[in-house]
């Protein structure tokens, strides 16, 4: 009995067909609140039981764990049981209030891929096959070859069932999903819920995401706020409304094409990104009050949490400060950064700085919290001089540290140009995203604002991210009020 990690539903054709004397005892009732809510992960598989003997009851506190409790319990009753608190244990219901205890403080992210934790799997990039652990970078390898030149490959030790793997549902939450590693006074992991999915856009904050089973995100925030004390949520949302990955895919293409087929920031398909950053400006500001409006509805007061917006990190350097010159067959079979410097120096200033100054404003315009991520990559950035990838010298045991590596995940592979035929790493969807080394970096950002003075009292909106540049992950630096004070924490 205990957590399955999978419905009984999914498990009960396997029980009937591999092993006819064995019955599932359910609750009925869905055991883990945290996507959708509905799924019932918690039960019990015996074997020799009568029918009807034992039955399942869902107690509905939640102290110690993100899964419901449940009981067993003789009982001639069939279907499913729900109680506040276990119906015979007499001492249990007279220590709490009605059976149910005080909600706890919890936080909470939302919005798309840059904050669900896409390319979690990644610990660096390296120019090596994909059969063994990457040189140490593939978090996702296990039971490898004593050399690890071959491993088993397992995405739900990163994303559990959310993978991109078959039967995942594509949100790709990682385990060092940035909220996960945000250490908010009182609140322990299992307290730290990230909703983001890979994909969403503003939409998806109010609308059920309906391709990958996803309730909206809103109505997920709802029931969470209900059962804690919501104390601090984390959006990082719009990118997918301007079209990032459009814009990405362009770039890359026109610098691998032969012969040269312009730059994509002269292209008559971005030429109105202007416009199209001001309605996405509006689309998020709308997402905040939409986030707002559910809290009040759970009974929030503007004071009783924090809504903090952050903008994206630059995933790419200056174009003045890649390793790799602008020849195809460097900067992209052994950089896996296919970017003229032109398309790079505007996708920095136009396209990052654009989306911060309207994440910013639409923060402003709601009473919201805003922090400032755009260098918080500084010499971490795909292919930037002052970084570098695995090497042979590196593995899981050797790993290659923070402070030398890319926080962002290459981009190899691309569909048409495969010169270098070897087997893909991972799946393209992780490109352009921070790495494991990039989620944890951000999640020092958030620990140290959400421990800020000036954010708990309101007297700083504004706060900036950055790192030093000598310390990896642990070296990052928050100032607030305008970013004219320097952290202490």
């Amino acid at each position: 009995m205990g957590d399955f990690n999978r419905t009984p539903d999914s498990l009960e054709p396997i029980i009937s067909s591999d092993y006819p004397d064995t019955k599932i005892v359910r609750s009925g009732h869905f055991t883990y609140p945290v996507k959708g809510p509905k799924d019932e992960f918690d039960y019990m598989v015996a074997r020799g039981l009568a029918d009807n003997q034992y039955a399942g009851f869902r107690l509905t506190y939640l102290d110690a764990s993100d899964h419901f409790p449940i009981g067993f319990w003789a009982s001639p009753a069939s279907g499913g049981h729900d109680f506040p608190c276990d119906p015979i244990d007499e001492i249990l219901r007279a220590s709490r209030e009605g059976c149910v205890p005080s909600r706890n403080p919890a936080i909470v992210s939302m919005g798309d891929s840059y904050i669900s934790g896409e390319a979690g799997r990644w610990a660096g990039n390296a120019d090596t096959g994909a059969q063994g652990s990457a040189w140490g970078t593939d978090r996702a390898a296990a039971n490898c070859s004593r050399g690890e030149a071959t491993c088993d490959h397992d995405l739900d030790t990163v994303y559990g069932p959310t993978s991109y793997a078959t039967g995942g549902n594509q949100c790709d939450r990682s385990d060092l999903a940035p909220i996960t590693g945000t250490d908010y006074p009182q609140v322990p992991p299992w307290r730290r819920f990230n909703l983001a999915c890979s994909g969403a856009t503003t939409h998806e904050i109010t609308h059920s995401y309906t391709e990958k089973d996803e309730d909206a995100q809103a109505d997920q925030l709802a029931y969470i706020a209900k059962k804690y004390q919501v104390k601090m949520i984390v959006v990082s949302i719009g990118g997918n409304d301007l079209g990032f990955k459009d814009i990405i895919t362009d770039c890359t293409e026109r610098f691998m094409k032969r012969p040269f087929h312009g730059y994509c920031k002269n292209a008559a398909a971005w030429s109105n990104m202007s416009s199209r950053l001001d309605a996405v400006g509006e689309k998020v500001t709308q997402a905040l009050k939409d986030i707002q409006s559910t809290m009040e509805r759970a009974g929030y007061q503007s004071g009783d949490y924090r809504l903090l917006v952050q903008s994206n990190p630059a995933s790419l350097p200056p174009s003045a400060d890649y390793r790799y010159n602008e020849s195809r067959f460097t900067r992209y079979t052994a950089g896996g950064c296919p970017f003229y410097d032109e398309d790079t120096d505007w996708a920095r200033q136009t396209i990052v700085g654009g989306m911060s100054s309207k994440i910013r404003a639409a923060a402003n315009t709601v009473n919201a919290k805003f922090l400032d991520l755009s260098d918080a990559f500084a010499g971490h950035e795909l292919c930037n001089k002052t970084s570098h990838q695995a090497t042979t010298a590196n593995s899981l045991r050797n790993p290659l540290p923070s402070q030398d590596a890319e926080w962002i995940r290459w981009v190899p592979y691309l569909p048409g140009y495969d010169f270098l035929n070897k087997a893909p790493q991972g799946d393209i969807r992780e490109a352009i995203h921070p790495n494991s080394f990039g989620q944890q970096a951000l999640a020092t950002c958030l620990t140290q604002v959400s421990r800020r003075p000036d954010l708990l009292n309101n007297t700083a909106t504004r706060f900036k991210c950055v790192n030093d540049g000598r310390n990896g992950t642990h070296g990052m630096r928050v100032t607030g009020n305008g970013y004219l004070q320097p952290d202490s924490y």
